[in-house]
């Protein structure tokens, strides 16, 4: 009896030897999949393989490296860019095979492929995903603003932008605060990028508007006190070169008693820190905020405001002031209003 006891007992567990070995053999299940804002790769085949994401003809070595390992039993999530949406990317996978030319380094047992598509999801867009095309749009606006200023002011060359740099840089910032779609958190940051985003929509527009002004000629040229426009013209200039640090060319537009009050070391140097701040924070002048016979105020964008976590509207005061110098006006001062 207890012979037959114990040979039963082996027997069972030669049995269960052999089912945990069919169930651990190694097979072909690898998954790609597409789930809101993410690639899903899935590795349930019991065994670890290496992979590659390729999307059109692009030629890779396939190295079997810790870097592009997925483990078995593994899942593993990657955002998708926008600019990837309504493409096909292939998963191609393999396992470790035969040693290179003698290296610590193997090449594939044989690649496999999974063919992907990456629609285009559906509106209402997941808050996270929304994050990341509006991050990208402020960052391709704010590039456009800055080439209009450019253009519109003649200070330098209009600014390089890279949509590929500015998508990569919103990939990342996304994960800082969209950890899922539905986090509070993710939904108060794209607030405030669309804050943002309307914010230097309307400079831009202000822009544009200056722009057909001076094309129509509604806007004096520089040199030209006829109306309120030179005055928008001086105060303008005068601000872009001390931003600039252009100070002797600042003091010679004051009138005189205001230049000789400015013209000492002391003096001269508050003015070199008052341009250096402005162009540390990056302050643009934008449109006239109020016009009068003695002041010009202008709406200018703060890009440290910009960037900033605060939301709220990136608008500092700019007053330019001026006196009466005989059939001209010549200037006082500019100052930021605080």
């Amino acid at each position: 009896m207890i012979r037959a006891r114990a040979v039963r007992a082996a027997a069972l567990a030669a049995a269960a030897l052999v089912v945990a070995g069919c169930a651990l053999r190694a097979n072909e299940d690898v998954r790609a999949s597409v789930a809101g804002s993410h690639l899903v790769l899935e590795n349930r085949s019991h065994a670890d393989i290496h992979y590659q994401l390729v999307q059109g003809r692009v030629a890779f070595i396939p190295l079997s490296t810790p870097l592009n390992q997925l483990a078995d039993g593994k899942t593993l999530k990657l955002r998708i860019a926008p600019s990837q949406r309504g493409e096909t990317i292939d998963l191609v996978w393999w396992r470790p095979g035969e040693r290179i030319d003698g290296s610590e380094w193997r090449g594939p047992d044989r690649l496999r492929r999974v063919r992907v598509a990456l629609d285009e999801l559906a509106e209402p867009l997941p808050n996270d995903e929304a994050f990341v095309r509006t991050c990208v749009e402020v960052a391709a606006t704010v590039a456009e603003e800055r080439r209009a200023s450019a253009t519109s002011s003649t200070r330098g060359p209009a600014p390089y932008f890279s949509a590929a740099k500015a998508e990569s840089d919103c990939l990342k910032e996304v994960e800082q605060w969209c950890a899922t779609a539905a986090a509070p958190e993710c939904a108060r940051e794209l607030t405030n990028q669309r804050a943002r985003l309307a914010s230097v929509q309307q400079v831009l527009a202000r822009h544009r508007e200056i722009a057909v002004e001076r094309k129509a000629g509604a806007v004096a040229p520089a040199g030209r006190d006829t109306s309120s426009g030179a005055l928008e013209v001086a105060g303008r200039d005068a601000f872009y070169d001390l931003r600039e640090g252009k100070v002797d060319r600042y003091l010679a537009r004051l009138c005189p008693n205001a230049r000789a009050l400015q013209s000492g070391p002391f003096m001269q140097g508050q003015l070199r820190r008052a341009g250096a701040d402005f162009a540390a924070r990056g302050v643009d002048i934008q449109r006239v905020a109020e016009r009068a016979a003695d002041h010009v105020t202008f709406d200018a964008l703060d890009r440290a405001t910009l960037t900033a976590r605060a939301p709220g509207a990136p608008v500092v005061k700019v007053k330019a002031t001026f006196e009466r110098d005989g059939e001209r006006h010549c200037l006082l001062e500019v100052a930021e209003l605080r």
